[in-house]
């Protein structure tokens, strides 16, 4: 059996979602937990954690950058390795989510089964933006306005293109829901003869 075909077998199952959704809760609570760099940087004195942020300018980025200091730059290098991580998580999971509730919903419609996609651009978005982030940090005093502002429409674009997700899910958990209990309750009306 090819890697494709395994793969292809693995993901066919929903049950796949399970595991994916615990790794992605284990991650998320590493990165998002009190004492995580992602809390210490959204709180930092005299500076603005520009990726919580979404929209900004590259000129507010290079800004936040110089505030952080020596140490919260050290401190946002170690938050980009552990963003790595959520991000291939958070894609994954919502791309197979995505995937296995457009072939429940929709089984017939084949060209409606390529909305997966839209987690990975946003988590190709993100990862933009954090090599972007790299580079910065990586060259900092001398920091570049073209790279900060690549920066800034990679933010704006993986908060676009997370937003996106979210509605599909939502959108497809409701439907489902809704899609579910018509069945039911047509159902139950054929056996009682209705």
């Amino acid at each position: 059996m090819t890697a494709a075909n395994k793969f292809n077998k693995i993901t066919k199952s929903p049950l796949i979602l399970i595991p994916l959704f615990v790794v992605l809760a284990a991650v998320s609570y590493l990165m998002f937990n009190p004492s995580s760099a992602f809390q210490v940087l959204s709180s930092w004195d005299g500076a603005t954690f520009f990726e919580a942020k979404g929209f900004y300018s590259g000129k507010f980025a290079i800004a936040q950058i110089h505030a952080f200091g020596d140490s919260g730059r050290g401190l946002y290098l170690s938050y980009l390795a552990n963003d790595a991580l959520y991000i291939v998580c958070n894609a994954a999971f919502f791309s197979l989510a995505i995937w296995h509730l457009a072939r429940y919903l929709f089984p017939k419609w084949t060209k409606i089964h390529w909305l997966f996609l839209i987690p990975l651009l946003s988590g190709a978005f993100d990862a933009g933006e954090d090599l972007c982030v790299l580079m910065l940090l990586k060259s900092y005093p001398d920091m570049s306005l073209s790279t900060a502002n690549l920066l800034s429409i990679f933010s704006a674009s993986k908060i676009l293109f997370g937003m996106a997700t979210m509605f599909l899910i939502l959108l497809g958990v409701v439907f489902g829901g809704v899609r579910g209990l018509w069945n039911r309750l047509r159902a139950r009306s054929a056996g009682n003869g209705g």
